[in-house]
């Protein structure tokens, strides 16, 4: 049995773990206007990279080590002498929690990859500079 969350919910958990690193990225910029230094952008992105790498661990945290890989409850419960099997809900509830966390994991591997990429522009831009300078 498989667990997928809708559209509404999934847009939800995105931008619930997108706004920390809008942010930062917004101080980043003021930051970078108001010292004139490209240099901040580093900054940014490695802040944007740890956001990234704290949502990409999001089950083992929240799970622990130990437990991160455990299979999920049982869907049901057969009771003896009983006419029917009664439902687990703590299965359903954990199979969105697992779901909800494989969206922040997605969330936090790109997170992680455009941190490192905003983090290495200010040495991109200062060998292409220097690149230029001695060839001219």
């Amino acid at each position: 049995m498989t667990f997928t969350l809708g559209p509404t919910v999934v847009r939800a958990i995105v931008l619930r773990t997108l706004w920390p690193s809008v942010l930062v990225l917004m101080l980043t910029f003021l930051a970078i206007a108001y010292t004139q230094n490209i240099g901040w952008l580093t900054v940014g992105g490695v802040a944007i990279t740890a956001i990234g790498a704290r949502l990409w661990a999001a089950r083992l945290m929240r799970l622990k080590p130990h437990a991160a890989d455990d299979p999920l409850p049982p869907t049901s419960f057969l009771e003896p002498g009983a006419k029917g099997a009664r439902l687990n809900v703590e299965y359903f509830n954990e199979a969105g929690r697992r779901a909800a966390d494989n969206i922040r994991s997605y969330v936090g591997v790109l997170l992680s990859i455009i941190g490192t990429i905003t983090a290495l522009v200010p040495t991109i831009v200062d060998l292409v500079r220097d690149a230029i300078k001695a060839h001219t």
